[in-house]
């Protein structure tokens, strides 16, 4: 499901572009959805041996394969993303209770990809419970109430660039009140003098205790995108049947989504993705059901926006 999208103005980056190098090698690596460390029931695919004695049996060969797999696609994922991101400048949020060391190999990869750093943001359960909605609302109102009507609006117009003057939405010490004003409240926590105004969002998801915090992840990233962010979705496999991934997908936003971003390869996918969304595309990435393909497909040469 790859389309374009407008209004990215003055900062539209090229298509991904890496050629057919990048097929051809995540097509050795990328396994299907039920081996194990791919699929609904793994996070990272373990090596595990035999008791003393004993064959090693198919299961065990299969996880054997599968970590030599994840093994490998992180060895060339450096290269495989170069240059994709150049410059552009990137901030991971991650909703809890998101794996934390999922958003520091994504962002060390984006950085591999050229990206600049624009920081990190943890969004609390607290930013997306239902019971502190008024509480979240009332900072909105009295922080941006010019211009944001809810939350995911606040926080697009404070991280981002404007896509048609590449400036930022808001000024520095506006900035600093919505942010200092969130964190205070307890529903972000980052450091200080990390963030910087972005063009490229990855919101990453995992563990939504419910449907109705699944739905209000998904409106907050839609959010975003009305703000003239590129926006990807990253989150484990399970959400992509009954979490935010589904709920994203089941829209009819240009947002795009990646399942499995534990594994290296998906990883790879998140960053790819970021690129193609600035460049005017989008799409759904992964091993669920309801992906459009594992990875977005290079640009052939000479056909880049």
């Amino acid at each position: 499901m790859r389309s374009t999208q407008s209004g990215r103005g003055p900062i539209l980056v090229a298509g991904v572009g890496l050629g057919v190098a990048l097929g051809a090698a995540l097509g050795m690596f990328v396994l299907a959805p039920n081996t194990p460390g791919f699929g609904p029931s793994a996070d990272t695919a373990a090596h595990s041996e035999a008791p003393a004695g004993e064959p090693e049996g198919p299961d065990t060969v299969e996880e054997d394969s599968a970590a030599a797999a994840n093994d490998a696609v992180a060895a060339v994922a450096p290269a495989l993303v170069a240059n994709s991101l150049n410059q552009r400048p990137v901030i991971i949020l991650r909703a809890e209770p998101a794996d934390p060391q999922v958003a520091t190999e994504i962002g060390e990869l984006s950085a591999q990809a050229g990206a600049i750093d624009a920081g990190a943001i943890t969004l609390t359960e607290k930013f997306f419970d239902p019971a502190a909605a008024e509480e979240l609302d009332n900072i909105v109102a009295e922080t941006l109430p010019e211009v944001a009507t809810s939350p995911g609006e606040m926080v697009a117009n404070a991280l981002l660039l404007d896509p048609d003057t590449a400036e930022p939405r808001v000024a520095p010490d506006k900035r600093a009140e919505i942010l200092t004003s969130l964190r205070e409240a307890g529903f972000i926590d980052y450091e200080d003098g990390t963030i910087l105004p972005a063009q490229g969002i990855i919101v990453l998801t995992g563990g939504a205790a419910d449907n109705t915090v699944a739905g209000a992840q998904s409106e907050f990233a839609f959010a975003l995108d009305s703000g003239g962010a590129a926006v990807v979705v990253a989150g484990p496999f399970e959400d992509a049947d009954d979490g935010a991934l589904a709920a994203v997908r089941s829209g009819d936003t240009p947002v795009s989504t990646v399942d499995t971003a534990n594994e290296s390869w998906a990883q790879i996918s998140t960053v790819l993705a970021l690129a193609e969304q600035i460049g005017g595309g989008f799409g759904h990435y992964g091993v669920a059901d309801n992906a459009d393909a594992t990875i977005p497909s290079p640009e052939p040469e000479g056909e880049a926006q």
